[in-house]
């Protein structure tokens, strides 16, 4: 039997570097190992986007066991038609693409950047329907309540959201009036409201987001988009994502 003594400082501490750094390699390597490490609203959007991107981390994903498990399904990358050497191209060529994008919130909320889930906070937390809005913020407030008073919360991003909560409500709006007619020369109209109020509407998300997280703190309001917020949300897309449309969203579409 083997007896390690605490004689040897220096090789206790060449032992603690050495673990240090194999970690740090295994979690470059292996997609699970930063969830481990981090919670979900600690990440950075650059940590975010690297992983959501990461070919271990995107076939991971895209797997029976990592959808089934929670409700969600793997979409079909495309469809395979014709027959003898065309039939075997086309499979070929399915077989070579990069897997779909898939993101299931209840699994990885951590992969969502935090501008794609801020508009679902704010449709619920600040609906103009009562009901809705007390359902949305009683589901939050215990999480809120870790770290602020929730009133308080509520009550700094019902100011500093101000221009975004209407702009939401509006388009809510908009989109009843569109569900209520029936006839095409009555929706028609509507649809065009419906794209001038959209107009703009990415910066102005962006911009709500960078406030509300001054408000209240960027721990406190990603603490609610991460834990209330993804967990609901599962993201699925036969076209492979890229670098350059990640930053664009995560801009404000700029």
């Amino acid at each position: 039997m083997r007896n390690i003594h605490a004689g040897s400082k220096t090789n206790v501490l060449s032992l603690a570097a050495s673990l240090l750094l194999a970690t740090t390699i295994l979690a470059a390597d292996n997609p699970t190992k930063l969830r481990i490490a981090k919670q979900a609203w600690e990440w950075t959007d650059d940590e975010r986007i690297a992983e959501r991107l990461n070919p271990l981390s995107l076939r991971e994903r895209a797997t029976p066991e990592a959808t089934e498990p929670f409700g969600a399904k793997v979409p079909a990358r495309s469809s395979v038609k014709g027959g003898g050497s065309q039939r075997q191209i086309a499979s070929n060529a399915v077989a070579d693409a990069p897997p779909p994008t898939i993101i299931v919130g209840r699994r990885n909320p951590e992969l969502f950047l935090p501008i794609e889930l801020f508009p679902n906070f704010v449709r619920g937390a600040f609906s103009d329907d009562g009901p809705t809005r007390q359902k949305a913020r009683s589901r939050m407030n215990a999480i809120i309540a870790e770290s602020m008073s929730p009133d308080r919360f509520w009550s700094a991003l019902e100011s500093s959201l101000a221009d975004f909560i209407e702009n939401q409500r509006a388009e809510n709006a908009l989109f009843q009036r569109l569900n209520s007619v029936a006839s095409e020369h009555e929706r028609a109209p509507i649809r065009k409201e419906i794209t001038n109020i959209q107009s703009g509407q990415c910066r102005l998300k962006a911009e709500a987001l960078r406030r509300g997280a001054e408000a209240v703190g960027r721990d406190n309001l990603y603490r609610v988009l991460y834990r209330a917020i993804a967990p609901e949300i599962t993201m699925t897309s036969s076209e492979p994502e890229t670098l350059a449309n990640l930053r664009w969203i995560q801009r404000g579409c700029r």
